[in-house]
């Protein structure tokens, strides 16, 4: 089924509709836009919303009330296909009936993922706030060396001094969670200063700015490039890469200082005293913070990441 649906989202022509075989779904295909319809037995005017170059709405195909997912980015083509395989399974075509809101939600977060792994926003946030630790201690005069370490530490930015930096990022408009990925993350000295960094990021912006605009600015500020290029390229975007020329927006930025202040830990002191061993036998986890409840100190460093990005 892939392949036919791969083969019709692929080929120009006049828009049209093609029944597959041994479903009641049909593959849709109108100007720039191609996608698969499943019939419902919903109103018409349900409802229309959209995620980047993905929509869902409520429509009619050959007379029938059904919902309507569509893409128009052909980038995108072979992970819509495989979501469009999933989702074609008669389960699946049972809750798109019982309830599409729950449905187009599921949908909604899987393409989410894969917009947002194929555009490396979390890259952008990293390199960006890199920039601002690096132009502070410039200024500041004070000789401390700022390293970009990513995925390739346990923290994403370390500098000379001993402090710890941790970057998060979304491109979701309002929830403020984040994701802390290890044991490791949070065991840190109480000694040592340790921030997360929460970027929020607006994709595809024309006023934006691209991870090859940050590139520039690295130069001028005079960054160690090849240690950045070796970040780069180590997630795959090597130089000339498309990827980079993606564009971002920044709508919020802050600095929580979650090393002096109250933060939910899990290290070897959330044990009791005669459990402290089975520390050492947490091999992974994870566990999600919404920001927007914590306590500790935290600054608005929105204002200095547009000053380094500029106009």
């Amino acid at each position: 089924m892939k392949n036919l649906l791969l083969r019709h989202f692929t080929e120009d022509g006049p828009d049209c509709t093609t029944k597959i075989e041994g479903t009641e779904a049909r593959i849709v295909r109108s100007g720039r836009r191609f996608g698969v319809f499943f019939p419902a037995d919903i109103p018409a005017d349900f409802f229309e919303d959209k995620l980047n170059s993905m929509t869902i709405r409520v429509g009619q195909v050959k007379e029938r009330n059904g919902v309507l997912v569509s893409c128009t980015d052909p980038s995108l083509k072979e992970p819509f296909a495989d979501a469009c395989v999933r989702f074609l399974a008669p389960t699946n075509l049972c809750k798109i009936k019982a309830d599409p809101f729950k449905w187009w939600n599921e949908l909604k977060a899987l393409f989410g993922n894969v917009l947002s792994d194929d555009m490396h926003y979390f890259l952008f946030a990293e390199f960006l706030t890199y920039l601002l630790l690096h132009k502070e201690c410039k200024d500041a005069g004070s000789g401390i060396e700022v390293k970009w370490k990513s995925c390739a530490a346990t923290h994403d930015i370390e500098m000379s001094d001993g402090s710890q930096h941790e970057v998060k990022s979304t491109v979701k408009r309002t929830e403020s969670i984040i994701t802390i990925s290890s044991r490791f993350q949070m065991s840190v000295d109480p000694n040592t200063p340790f921030f997360i960094y929460f970027i929020r990021l607006e994709p595809e912006r024309q006023d934006g700015f691209s991870i090859q605009d940050l590139c520039d600015r690295a130069v001028a500020q005079g960054c160690d490039l090849v240690q950045i290029e070796q970040v780069l390229a180590s997630q795959g975007l090597t130089m000339g890469s498309p990827k980079r020329k993606i564009r971002f927006a920044v709508l919020e930025a802050k600095r929580y200082d979650v090393g002096t202040g109250p933060f939910p830990k899990f290290t070897v002191d959330s044990f009791r005293p005669e459990c402290v061993d089975l520390f050492a036998a947490v091999e992974n986890f994870t566990y999600e913070v919404n920001l927007s409840a914590v306590t500790c100190p935290q600054e608005d460093i929105l204002e200095r990441l547009k000053a380094i990005l500029g106009k």
